[in-house]
Parts: C-alpha cells; structure tokens; sequence
C-alpha cells in the first residue's frame, strides 16, 4: 500500500470514529416514542413532579405516592438473593411500560430496612400491591386462580392491610396484575 493510500484510509477511519462518537452522543438512534414518554412535560400536570424511578433509596411514605392516584407495586429484595437478580429485568421492563400510568418499585431491604415499614415481608422477594386510591389491591377470582397472594387483615380492626406475592413474577404477571389495578 502507497503511502498516499494510507493517509486516504487513517483520514477515512478517523472521520469514521468522530462520526460514531456524534451518532452515540447524541443518541441518533433512540425512539422518539421512548424519549417522549420520559418526557415530564407530556405527563398530566399532577404526576410532573412523581418520582418513577426504579429503585427507593430511602423510606417513601406510600400514602404520598397514592396522592398521585396510580397504582403501586413494590417489590422487597436484596443484592444477595438470586430470585431477586431473575426477577429485576422483569421489575425494570414494567417501571419502563408503566411511566406515568403505575409505580413500580423496588426496595433493597439491606441498604433500606426502614422501608419495610408494617408491610410483612417473610421472604423475599415480596411483592405488595396498593390500588390507585391508596387501599389494598383484591385481585379477582380469575387472577388469584394464576397467580398465589396473601392477604393481611389488621388485628386489632380486621380490615385489609395488604396483599402481597411471594417469590417471582413474570413481565406478564406484572402487567395482568396492574391492568387489573387500573392502570392504563
């Protein structure tokens, strides 16, 4: 190869890199449908400023997050628990789904004992289930036929606390169980 044909082939794949490294840093090839549904502007007026992130860092007070009148579920798990790790891509693609049309969350109960709270967390993972008006989720006959859950009742009123799953779900667990909760 002559000399000249070099310089031409390193100009070449130099353009090319700067090129890549545009593309990449201004994310050229990203759905502007994903892009405008994070988008806080496109979200009604009252969930602008609601926290849809993943992972709770610190106790959040659940009555707060009903104010937003979305339903909520929140997954209890810890770094160490491999049905944990098999259940967050299924977590991470249903807070993705659901932003701004549910709450989904998840809270390492090591690095956030506190936000357990009264919720009765035995094993985990656990998964609690509040209704967009704030009161415990009751799934339906047909749902509770396929997927197992627990209901706690207070004991000094006997009302319902909370219903809550134990071990994995399933993307479409996740979902069947919010569109049921109301989400839309």
């Amino acid at each position: 190869m002559s000399k000249k044909t070099a310089r031409i082939v390193v100009l070449v794949l130099i353009v090319a890199v700067i090129a890549g490294m545009w593309v990449v840093k201004n994310d050229v090839f990203t759905d502007p449908a994903q892009t405008s549904q994070r988008d806080p502007s496109l979200l009604p007026e009252n969930l602008r400023e609601a926290d849809f992130s993943l992972n709770i860092s610190e106790a959040q007070d659940i009555e707060a997050l009903a104010e937003y009148n979305l339903p909520l579920v929140i997954d209890y798990g810890a770094d160490y628990c491999a049905p944990c790790k098999a259940m967050e891509p299924n977590l991470e693609a249903v807070n993705e789904a659901m932003h701004g049309k549910a709450f989904v969350k998840y809270v390492d109960v090591e690095e956030v004992p506190e936000a357990i709270g009264e919720v009765p967390v035995q094993v985990i993972p656990t998964q609690v289930f509040i209704n967009k008006d704030g009161t415990p989720f009751v799934p339906s006959e047909e749902l509770s036929q396929q997927i197992v859950f627990n209901k706690y009742v207070y004991k000094d009123s006997g009302e319902h606390a909370f219903t809550i799953h134990q071990g994995i779900l399933s993307q479409e667990q996740l979902l069947m169980i919010l569109a049921e909760m109301g989400a839309e």
